[in-house]
């Protein structure tokens, strides 16, 4: 588990402590790297999206003005 022990098989508290928290603090930094992760690719997403609406309207918006010139 990475705690020491004295001579006679007792968890150095100290240690256990610096253990537990390097494993939390280690666990943050992972959650909060997947969250930033995650806000990116809804970043991404949303702007996918509005492209993708613009470029449908424009579409919409040829096939109309065809169709009245034509």
């Amino acid at each position: 588990m990475g705690c020491e022990t004295d001579d006679y098989g007792n968890v150095n508290k100290e240690t256990k402590a610096d253990y537990l928290t390097k494993f939390l603090v280690q666990r943050k930094e992972k959650n909060d790297d997947a969250k930033e992760k995650t806000i990116e690719e809804r970043k991404l997403n949303a702007n996918v999206r509005k492209r993708t609406k613009k470029m449908c309207l424009a579409e919409k918006s040829s096939f109309i003005e065809n169709a009245t010139s034509g």
